[in-house]
């Protein structure tokens, strides 16, 4: 029915342009005006006898979409105490539970923080040591950035990572893929974005409207944001994407639960 709306685009925009003209006195408008306005009305009233609406500015309106769906909030990069505080503040105040992909190097140098995510009920998973792409040079190399990450959360939490995101959401070699799931990991990727790590000067409603745009339609929906440095604007624009999730009427879900 919205699309048949839409084919009547035309009939809208008349009767848009025609709102002066019911103001204004019948025997006032000229004789061109006047066929216009009564082809108009009849039109009008022809629809309204089709399909049962008034065909008005607001019948053309954007219908707003109300689904249920499932949404995982993951984060990036961290743990680094300017944007990783914050964003758990958020979340505890929204009592909404995320997922967090840690630096191995991060960990080892605030292990109390990635105690804090793991404390607070968050899923702490590994995003390898270094984050390079040298990792991916070798086979060994990438071993002991898994290894060395992995020692490092669980020296932090008490507790070994069952996930891994693949830095630069490269697609691993079968080997590597064996590797991971033989130390008992599963690969996690993301099908949403929020563009937070994009060059340039970024704001929270360019943040939001992204996630919106690649969130459309999708009944799962992974969102990928950082919490790494300089992303003030994905603290800033974090309570809005909740916000809109709920709206939604999505369930939030971390992984692992």
């Amino acid at each position: 029915m919205k699309r048949f709306f839409t084919l009547l685009l035309s009939f809208f925009i008349l009767i848009n342009m025609s709102s002066v003209a019911y103001g204004t006195e019948f025997n006032d408008l000229d004789n061109n005006a006047k066929e216009i306005l009564l082809n108009i009305k009849y039109t009008r009233n022809i629809l309204f006898n089709l399909l049962g609406v008034e065909l008005t500015t607001e019948t053309f309106a954007e219908e707003e979409i109300k689904y249920d769906g499932v949404v995982y909030l993951t984060f990036d990069d961290g743990p680094v105490a300017k944007f990783t505080e914050p964003i758990l503040d958020t979340l505890k105040a929204n009592n909404v539970k995320a997922t967090f992909f840690e630096l191995g190097q991060y960990v080892n140098s605030n292990p109390s923080l990635t105690k804090r995510v793991y404390d607070e009920g968050h899923t702490v998973a590994s995003h390898s040591y270094s984050h390079k792409k040298e990792i991916y040079s070798s086979f060994e190399k990438f071993k002991k950035e898994i290894i060395d990450t992995e020692t490092a959360i669980e020296n932090a939490t008490g507790a070994k990572p069952k996930f891994f995101r693949p830095p630069y959401g490269y697609k691993l070699p079968q080997n590597y893929k064996d590797f991971l799931a033989e130390r008992g990991y599963e690969i996690i990727l993301w099908n949403c974005e929020s563009n937070d790590s994009r060059s340039g000067k970024l704001t929270p409603e360019y943040c939001l409207q992204t996630v919106k745009d690649t969130s459309k339609n999708k009944k799962e929906v992974t969102v990928i944001m950082h919490d790494t440095y300089n992303k003030q604007h994905t603290v800033d624009a974090l309570q809005s994407i909740i916000d809109y999730f709920r709206e939604l009427n999505y369930e939030f879900k971390q992984y692992g639960e």
